[in-house]
């Protein structure tokens, strides 16, 4: 799931450049695709962290 996470988060970076240049709202197009991966890979990297914090708990 995390690593779904991360790839969806570059996925939407990838897309926000590629589409860029045909849309009417460049700059605010490419302002929400980067907070909207920034949100996926930080909440990926934080449930991971959280899933290692727990694992390391139960040991």
């Amino acid at each position: 799931m995390n690593k779904l996470m991360v790839v969806a988060g570059f996925a939407l970076i990838a897309f926000g450049v590629f589409y860029m240049p045909f849309s009417r709202f460049a700059a605010w197009d490419l302002y929400l695709e980067a907070a909207a991966s920034m949100i996926f890979i930080a909440g990926a990297l934080f449930f991971e962290k959280d899933e290692d914090f727990i694992d390391e708990d139960e040991e």
